[in-house]
């Protein structure tokens, strides 16, 4: 989705037109708060994810939504506590969790390697898929 693809290129213009074009709804509300993420509005992108934390993560794979908008944020804490809330509830996150840029930002965290193992998915040095800071540094030598 084109939001999604503003995200990782740090567009924060192009991610907020792209989630605002959504149709209404949970999905919606995802893409906003991680468009406001990125943007220079730290009062909306802070209210963005109260929002969402505040419907304790609506939606199947709404624990998941809100880990990869405190990954984004780079909270690593925040990003794990809310990883466990999806393992606890619908484990939408294990499809994703080896080659989620935002969440990839963390594979060096020990944590990570102990979620891969839990879930019964090879070790986070086994995936070849760039984290978001390595997708940036690559588009910045490009750019």
């Amino acid at each position: 989705e084109r939001s999604r693809l503003a995200v990782l290129r740090g567009n924060a213009d192009g991610a907020l037109a792209a989630a605002t074009a959504i149709s209404q709804g949970h999905w919606r509300d995802r893409a906003r708060a991680l468009a406001l993420q990125i943007g220079g509005d730290r009062k909306a992108a802070d209210a963005a994810l109260q929002r969402l934390t505040d419907a304790k993560g609506k939606g199947k794979g709404g624990a998941y939504a809100i880990a990869r908008v405190y990954a984004l944020r780079g909270d690593a804490d925040k990003t794990f506590e809310w990883l466990q809330r999806d393992w606890d509830g619908d484990g939408f996150a294990i499809a994703y969790f080896l080659y989620d840029p935002l969440l990839l930002r963390f594979r060096n965290d020990p944590r990570f390697a102990a979620y891969c193992q839990r879930a019964g998915l090879p070790p986070p040095s086994a995936s070849e898929a760039l984290s978001l800071d390595e997708i940036r540094a690559r588009v910045a030598v490009k750019s």
